[in-house]
């Protein structure tokens, strides 16, 4: 004989858990837990972005002044000439 909680699995009805309460089968959605772990995941990756934001572009212009003294010395670089 099968359970309720076997008709149920077998009805087709999917992404639902199954629980069994004095002995009668209730569907339990996790819908809400869900939307509120995704918006905590959301929250979390913004301020991760909002803080690093400013060392982001630090390094960046660090490395384009880099780029910058190395093509400056580049060009102002007296060559030798051979004798």
């Amino acid at each position: 004989m099968a359970s309720e909680i076997d008709k149920i699995k077998l009805s087709g009805q999917r992404n639902l858990f199954y629980t069994k309460n004095g002995g009668k089968a209730m569907l339990n959605s996790n819908r809400g837990q869900q939307i509120s772990e995704f918006t905590l995941v959301f929250i979390f990756i913004a301020i991760g972005i909002i803080v690093m934001g400013p060392y982001v572009i630090r390094s960046w212009n660090g490395q384009m002044k880099s780029w910058d003294d190395s093509v400056h010395d580049s060009l102002t670089d007296q060559l030798n000439s051979h004798p």
